[in-house]
């Protein structure tokens, strides 16, 4: 009898462990959906939008850290070989598709593009970069670059769901504005790659 009590002590013991182990939350299953799968459903939704109504073009991009980012825009935006100006950006993050803010370059001379730690965009007087982290986000900016009589200007935003906070701004020479200039060098060269759309 003190066998058989030990014997199914120890059966039970290893179901309660099984059970204890195999156990997924809903959370868990969701944090274990793939990120292309995310993205499909993402795809979806917005395909559904007034936004996306003649077509919707998309791309993922490994930038920064986390997850690789979702690039999304209309496909009337495209133009040349699958660039464009304007995009939304979207991360996975914890088996949940996170809306990170638009990036709007000015002029199809800048198409969006990328580097593997950032989206850079620019205008004729401005050049932007958008780091990303695991869905947190910041946007780094120089601004009036080469306008007479004005000093460049450089600020640093946080960014969340499409909202830039300030977090820092100073004037600085045009020499350094040159240097760090994110979206191409003083030859005007990318300093990334251009981001084509399907």
């Amino acid at each position: 009898m003190k066998k058989f009590i030990k014997r199914a002590t120890a059966v039970l013991s290893a179901l309660a462990l099984v059970v204890g182990m195999t156990a997924v939350t809903p959370k868990e299953v969701l944090a274990k959906t793939s990120v292309s799968k995310l993205y499909k459903n993402k795809l979806k939704q917005l395909k559904k939008k007034k936004k996306y109504k003649k077509g919707i073009s998309s791309v993922q991009i490994k930038v920064g850290k986390g997850s690789k980012i979702l690039v999304v825009t209309p496909t009337k935006n495209l133009y040349g070989d699958g660039a464009t100006i304007c995009a939304d950006i979207y991360q996975a993050v914890n088996g949940k598709v996170k809306y990170i803010c638009e990036v709007k370059s000015n002029g199809t001379s800048y198409p969006i593009a990328f580097t593997k730690k950032a989206i850079l965009v620019a205008g004729n007087h401005f050049a932007g970069k958008l780091e990303i982290n695991n869905g947190k986000a910041t946007y780094t900016e120089i601004s009036k670059y080469l306008m007479e009589k004005s000093n460049p200007v450089l600020k640093k935003y946080s960014v969340k769901n499409n909202k830039f906070k300030v977090l820092s701004s100073k004037k600085i020479s045009r020499k350094k504005a040159e240097k760090i200039f994110f979206y191409c060098n003083s030859k005007d060269k990318i300093r990334g790659e251009v981001i084509g759309f399907k």
